[in-house]
C-alpha cells in the first residue's frame, strides 16, 4: 500500500481481525498456524 491509502477488514466478532492487523503491523509475532 502507498502512503495515504487505507483499507478495511470486515468480519464477524471473534475471528481474529485485530490479531491479523497486529501481525501485519509487527506488533505481535506469529507463533504458529
Amino acid at each position: 500500500m502507498q502512503k495515504g491509502h487505507c483499507f478495511g477488514l470486515l468480519g464477524p466478532k471473534g475471528v481474529g481481525k485485530t490479531t491479523a492487523i497486529e501481525i501485519m503491523r509487527g506488533i505481535i509475532k506469529v507463533s504458529n498456524g
